[in-house]
């Protein structure tokens, strides 16, 4: 091989090298960054991180900081559970009524698959404890589909 030839190859090596270096290293960072994130989601969580920004002056304040953070800490989860309850509610109705007034099959299917990419990336706020869609929904969109024949005036 040429010194030119073999120049090239040990700089294109070392870019490859480089390049895969750099995306192991950020998905890395990435994935600590989202697990900090995940941490402060976790029950518990919020007492530490008020305890750390308003540096309580002695043992005993810091007691009675905890206390009150938990105790709203417990309130704010319910509220979260119900809000996911409700909007996951809101949503399974939507999509019921499209899917049994409205769409088409292949307009279903399009958006049942969005909705399962949106599920599976965590994006549809179900992850968080809403509802299920209704089990026999799927063998309920046969016959509730809109007539042979009938044609959209859109």
């Amino acid at each position: 091989m040429k010194t030119r030839t073999k120049s090239a190859s040990v700089l294109l090596g070392t870019l490859v090298l480089g390049v895969v270096i750099g995306v192991l290293a950020q998905t890395a960072l990435q994935n600590q960054r989202m697990e900090k994130v995940r941490a402060l989601r976790n029950r518990g969580a919020l007492p530490d991180v008020i305890l750390h920004v308003v540096k309580p002056r002695d043992d005993s304040q810091a007691e009675v900081i905890r206390a009150v953070v938990t105790r709203y800490e417990e309130a704010h989860s319910g509220l979260l559970k119900d809000y996911w309850a409700a909007r996951s509610e809101l949503f399974d109705a939507m999509h019921h009524e499209l899917v049994t007034n409205v769409l088409f099959e292949d307009q279903v299917e399009a958006l049942d698959s969005w909705r399962e990419r949106n599920r599976r990336s965590g994006r549809s706020g179900n992850q968080q404890g809403g509802g299920e869609r209704d089990k026999d929904q799927d063998d309920r969109r046969g016959e509730n589909r809109h007539a042979e024949g009938r044609s959209r005036s859109n």
